[in-house]
């Protein structure tokens, strides 16, 4: 989550400073990071809130785990779309703390608000969820279509579109968000064998199965989420995953 709605209260960890940012307050614990409510000083000097996902403490120094993160970063920075979230800066602390400073997102996922119109009325009407999955594709778009300094694609694939990393702003704005298991040409992370990353329901075939992939297991991913979104219902139950297969969140 990428709000202030689950603010802990818990005291700030060391680093206090993460780059230009103070942190402030505990937001949201994921499987690999922790974030924070940071606050700094933008160009003009006025103060700036932002949010700053920060490697947990028990996987700092481990390598894999760090390139992952730092490639996640460099991604992330490369990317100026409004339908993606934007980063501020990322880098490493003197202390060793891998981190990334994000514009802070006030609102609720995709799924919450799924969750809300499957409550009160059993689906999200057709218009509302077209429109936000034309806006996700928009910022996806962006993403497939970077290219670096030489004018080569990056065959940048965000691996794990589904609800949960489509947020909704209090202002009317779309950002798809977590790019944490996103693939490109030069990233330096590599997924080891037997490993299906993404969450099972919006998995492409060639996805589930371990063949070539490219953007196009965006597209799908995407179209699953549409689907889901308008009829109330996923529409592929991936039931032939192997048991000896991992899949990552």
């Amino acid at each position: 989550m990428y709000g202030l709605g689950r603010l802990s209260g818990q005291n700030p960890p060391t680093p206090v400073l993460l780059g230009r940012y103070a942190i402030t307050a505990k937001i949201a614990d994921g499987g690999m990071a922790t974030l924070y409510l940071g606050v700094g000083r933008d160009g003009d000097g006025k103060e700036e809130l932002v949010a700053l996902k920060v490697i947990k403490e028990g996987l700092s120094g481990d390598e894999v785990y760090e390139a992952m993160f730092l490639d996640e970063a460099r991604i992330l920075s490369l990317l100026g779309h409004p339908n993606v979230i934007h980063t501020h800066e990322y880098g490493i602390t003197k202390g060793g703390h891998p981190f990334i400073a994000m514009e802070l997102l006030l609102g609720r996922t995709l799924a919450d608000a799924w969750d809300d119109h499957a409550n009160e009325s059993g689906h999200m009407p057709l218009a509302l969820g077209a429109w936000i999955c034309a806006r996700v594709a928009e910022g996806l778009h962006s993403a497939h279509a970077l290219r670096d300094d030489e004018g080569a694609l990056l065959q940048v694939i965000h691996r794990d579109v589904n609800p949960s990393n489509v947020f909704l702003t209090y202002d009317g704005q779309v950002k798809l968000i977590d790019f944490g298991l996103s693939r490109a040409r030069k990233r330096s992370a590599k997924t080891g064998d037997g490993i299906v990353k993404g969450k099972i329901p919006y998995l492409a075939p060639e996805q589930a199965t371990h063949g070539p992939i490219d953007r196009r297991i965006d597209v799908f991913a995407l179209g699953a989420t549409l689907w889901e979104v308008c009829t109330g219902r996923r529409p592929v139950s991936y039931t032939h995953l192997r048991a000896h297969e991992t899949v990552l969140d």
